[in-house]
């Protein structure tokens, strides 16, 4: 089945109606340039009322590694996705959780590179860092202005000629409840990400009927691949 994921909540009201949907991951940005940044006082407030059986996950873009693991320290984070620019060895030593590590898709070999980059670093982690690993990697839009959340999408082909595609795969960038079943039935994420696709009339205010679309979508689409296998 896959995951959901919806990213870049700041009210509660709209974290409310996230759990209540059952999805999987929530995302807080802590990356002061967002329009969708939280204060860490704020974080902490959506941190504090989320269920156990949804996973926080805390967005950084570029961050000093003593800033992820005070932060992480403070709201007690379920896991750490680097947005950014970030090295494999910068993520290795900031991280002190396994983590998701996006890939802005600026063509069709972004993906596999990031991955050979992970791969080569791994055989170079410090003996306290042996438990922390990159969890999944994340596709993304490439956009000069922003590090995601912008809502557009890039060649989802790029994805299927990947040689080193991984197990978990975490799709984002410019889905919605109009084309996340076609998504999953033409990629097969193990993850899909949403932000600007359950947009309200702000960045900061998710729209609740997007949200429940969104998830019928992607139930909807889980639901089918589950026939197929059974038959």
């Amino acid at each position: 089945m896959v995951k959901i994921k919806f990213c870049g909540l700041v009210r509660k009201d709209d974290l409310m109606v996230a759990c209540r949907l059952g999805v999987d991951f929530v995302g807080l940005v802590l990356y002061a340039r967002s329009p969708r940044a939280l204060q860490l006082n704020d974080a902490w407030e959506l941190r504090r009322t989320l269920p156990s059986s949804v996973q926080c996950v805390g967005l950084f873009v570029n961050a000093h590694p003593e800033h992820v693991h005070a932060v992480h320290k403070r709201l007690g984070l379920d896991l750490i996705q680097f947005h950014g620019d970030e090295s494999p060895e910068r993520c290795l030593l900031s991280s002190p959780l396994p983590f998701w590590r996006a890939v802005r898709m600026q063509h069709a070999a972004s993906l596999d590179q990031a991955i050979l980059d992970f791969d080569l670093q791994a055989g170079h982690r410090v003996e306290v860092h042996k438990k922390v690993s990159c969890e999944a990697f994340l596709v993304d839009a490439h956009a000069k202005s922003a590090y995601g959340g912008t809502g557009h999408a890039f060649d989802w082909s790029w994805l299927e000629s990947s040689k080193y595609r991984p197990g978990r795969l975490v799709l984002s960038g410019g889905l919605g409840p109009d084309n996340v079943k076609q998504a999953i039935q033409q990629l097969q994420p193990w993850a899909v990400d949403v932000s600007s696709g359950i947009q309200g009339a702000s960045p900061r205010v998710k729209d609740a009927g997007k949200m429940e679309a969104f998830v019928d979508a992607v139930r909807s689409a889980n639901c089918d691949n589950f026939y197929q296998k059974a038959h």
